[in-house]
C-alpha cells in the first residue's frame, strides 16, 4: 500500500532493454508515470473515476496501481522508441511539434507521380491528402477554398486515412495549430490560387515553367503529354523540331540499343534487366523530347508574375 503524494521507481525489461521510470501518487484517484531511462522524459497522467472505486477500493495505491504503473511506462517507452524511429526518418527540415509529430509549414504541391492513398476532410477549412513518402506517409494540409497546400507533417505511420483524421480530430493542440499556421498563410495561399487561375495552370506546370532551365538540362520532365501540350497550346512554351538535333541523333541512337536490349532479355526470361532498360528509355524519351522545347516570354511572365 502506497502513501498519497509519494514517488516511487520503477523498471521492466522490453525488448531486452532496461526501462526506467518515476510513479507519483498524487492521492488514490490520481496518478503519473514519467519515463526516465532510456532518457527522455515523457509524462503521462491518469485518473480513476468513482465508479471504477468499488472494483479497486484502493484505487491507484494499491496492486492494481503498481500493475497498471508498468502499463503505461510500457506504453511511453513504445511512443519514445516509434518517435525515435520517425525522427530519423523525417528530413532535417520537418520541426518536432509535441510528442511525435514532425511538422513543415507551406510545403508546395506534392511531386508529380506521387501515389496518394487518399484524401479526407478535416472540417469545413481544411483537408488532408496522404501520400507515399518510403516507410511512412506524408500528410499534406490544404485550405479548402484555395485548395493550396500549408503544412505537411511527415513519418506518418497511420495505413488508414479514416485512421489518421481521428487522431488529428482528437488532438486539440494540434487542431489549433493547423488553423493557426491556415490563417497565418491564408493571404499568400490566396494569390497563389488566383495566379494559377488566371494563368490557367495546374501548380505542376506552373512549377514546370519556374524550373525549365534545370529540366532542360537533366532532361526531365515532371508532366504528362498532355500537360505538355496544353502549355504549348496556352504559348508559355514552342516546340521546334530543329533544335538539338545532333543531340537528338545520339539520343534515337541509344533508344534502338535500350530497345534492341529489351527484346533480348526478355527473349532469355531475364525480366529483371528488361524492366530496367524499359526505365533507360523512357528517360531517354523524355530527354529527346524536352530538347525540342523553349519556355517563351509569355512563359516566363507567368513565372515572374508569381505573388
Amino acid at each position: 500500500m502506497h502513501e498519497p503524494n509519494s514517488e516511487r521507481k520503477i523498471e521492466t525489461i522490453i525488448d531486452g532493454e532496461r526501462v526506467c521510470g518515476e510513479v507519483h501518487y498524487g492521492g488514490s484517484s490520481d496518478m503519473s508515470v514519467r519515463l526516465e531511462q532510456p532518457s527522455d522524459e515523457r509524462l503521462t497522467g491518469f485518473h480513476m473515476p468513482n465508479f471504477a472505486r468499488s472494483t479497486y477500493p484502493e484505487g491507484f495505491l494499491g496492486e492494481y496501481g503498481e500493475q497498471r504503473a508498468l502499463e503505461i511506462l510500457a506504453d511511453l517507452y513504445h511512443e519514445q522508441k516509434k518517435g525515435d524511429r520517425r525522427r530519423k526518418f523525417a528530413d532535417l527540415d520537418f520541426e518536432e511539434f509535441g510528442r511525435v509529430r514532425y511538422l513543415k509549414s507551406n510545403p508546395g504541391h506534392c511531386d508529380h507521380g506521387r501515389t496518394i492513398r487518399g484524401q479526407a476532410s478535416i472540417d469545413s477549412t481544411i483537408h488532408v491528402q496522404i501520400e507515399d513518402d518510403g516507410p511512412y506517409g506524408l500528410a499534406r494540409f490544404f485550405d479548402s477554398v484555395t485548395n493550396e497546400p500549408f503544412l505537411a507533417e511527415s513519418a506518418v505511420y497511420e495505413q488508414s486515412v479514416p485512421k489518421y483524421v481521428n487522431g488529428v480530430k482528437a488532438d486539440v493542440g494540434f487542431l489549433r495549430r493547423l488553423n493557426t499556421i491556415r490563417k497565418k498563410l491564408l493571404p499568400d495561399m490566396q494569390g497563389r490560387a488566383d495566379h494559377l487561375k488566371s494563368h490557367r495552370l495546374s501548380p505542376h506546370q506552373l512549377s514546370f515553367l519556374a524550373n525549365f532551365g534545370q529540366c532542360w538540362r537533366s532532361g526531365e520532365i515532371p508532366l504528362d503529354a498532355a500537360e505538355v501540350d496544353q502549355l504549348i497550346d496556352l504559348g508559355y512554351l514552342i516546340r521546334d523540331l530543329t533544335l538539338c538535333e545532333k543531340e537528338r541523333a545520339s539520343i534515337e541512337v541509344s533508344l534502338t540499343r535500350s530497345r534492341e536490349a529489351i527484346e533480348e532479355f526478355e527473349a532469355a526470361g531475364q525480366h529483371e534487366l528488361a524492366a530496367q532498360c524499359q526505365a533507360k528509355v523512357q528517360k531517354l524519351q523524355q530527354r529527346r523530347e524536352i530538347k525540342t522545347l523553349m519556355i517563351t516570354a509569355l512563359g516566363k511572365l507567368a513565372v515572374n508574375n508569381r505573388r
